[in-house]
């Protein structure tokens, strides 16, 4: 009806400068971070305001192990931010990984894991001074991981899982293997398909 389209036009109002793909939302110290494809940009009430021109800006992660310091997935990689103030201001791209990161997560010992739906699923350590990698381990298929290559990094209570067509994996780095995670079997049942898991 006339009156619910007026309603949802009271509600709903295009945000300055925010034509064009939205990839994500996040809300980190206060500050709503907009990735978009034309680039990173901070929202502030009805405003948006870029602080990154670089294109396909994806996820952004505060990390954990280095609380100063934030990573920006992008189409073509990381990008390491320094956080001041709630501010993030570019130090530059993280040498040594070059894949689209969409999905990642920040691990208890400070490893990046990125899923790559075509080519699998990325941990990477990164140096001391965060600029470079200095390791890179790609997982698809084996290890305990089921062979398809559709597998979504999470983060839930705290914990890393990876969601598969054949259920829910947790990391387990003594043997560098991925057994299933028996409380999600023991709530949805064993060999469910799972896309995303999102807390």
């Amino acid at each position: 009806s006339k009156k619910n389209t007026e309603d949802a036009d009271s509600r709903f109002r295009l945000v300055e400068n925010g034509l064009g793909q939205v990839w994500s939302l996040t809300e980190i110290d206060d500050r709503v971070l907009v990735g978009r494809h034309q680039g990173a940009a901070y929202l502030r009430g009805n405003e948006l305001t870029p602080f990154s021109e670089i294109k396909g800006a994806w996820k952004f992660l505060k990390l954990k192990s280095n609380p100063d310091y934030g990573i920006e997935g992008t189409y073509s990689g990381l990008y390491l931010y320094k956080i001041e103030n709630g501010a993030w201001q570019i130090l530059g791209k993280i040498k040594g990984f070059d894949e689209s990161a969409r999905i990642m997560e920040e691990d208890a010992r400070g490893n990046i894991w990125v899923t790559h739906n075509y080519r699998g699923l990325y941990k990477i350590k990164l140096d001391k001074t965060l600029r470079s990698v200095d390791s890179v381990t790609l997982y698809s298929g084996g290890n305990g991981l089921p062979e398809e290559l559709i597998i979504n990094v999470a983060k839930v209570r705290d914990e890393l899982i990876f969601a598969t067509p054949h259920g829910i994996f947790k990391y387990d780095p003594a043997v560098d293997s991925f057994p299933l995670h028996h409380d999600f079997v023991e709530i949805f049942g064993a060999n469910r398909n799972f896309h995303r898991v999102i807390e």
